[in-house]
């Protein structure tokens, strides 16, 4: 993906469109088809793939039909059940900093799509970012004060 922090130039400006883009997309100010073309772009970049890109696709997939609602883990068993324990796998993954930036933040783009997760969820999703953003892309310590 094209850097921010890139000598001025290309990289540089398309850094930060997409920087403004993720941005739209976390506050939903971004129309279907913006998202979803947004979201095939992050897909595309490195260090997603494989059987991890194939479950984001899945996901998302059945968030599409089913109103950008989250998979339940607690759902009867199948499609929606073994997607909500995926992505619960994955959020503890993220808490536990196993997971690299591009495959955060795509998982931030995923869980900011889902309806209802806006608002104070939201807000703490930005601040959490901008924290990363100053801190070279670290998750924040559970045990920091």
């Amino acid at each position: 993906l094209p850097s921010k922090s890139a000598e001025p130039g290309d990289e540089r400006r398309l850094g930060f469109w997409l920087k403004n883009q993720c941005t739209k997309a976390r506050q939903q100010r971004l129309d279907e088809d913006q998202l979803e073309f947004l979201l095939q772009i992050l897909a595309t970049a490195e260090g997603l793939h494989g059987e991890w890109q194939a479950k984001c696709n899945a996901l998302l997939a059945w968030m599409t039909e089913n109103n950008d609602r989250l998979p339940s883990k607690s759902a009867e068993p199948g499609d929606e059940r073994r997607l909500g324990f995926w992505l619960k796998n994955q959020c503890t993954k993220a808490r536990q900093q196993r997971l690299d930036e591009d495959q955060l933040e795509f998982l931030l783009q995923i869980l900011a799509t889902a309806e209802g997760l806006h608002g104070e969820w939201q807000a703490k999703c930005n601040a959490l970012l901008a924290w990363m953003t100053e801190n070279n892309d670290r998750l924040p310590s559970k045990s920091a004060e």
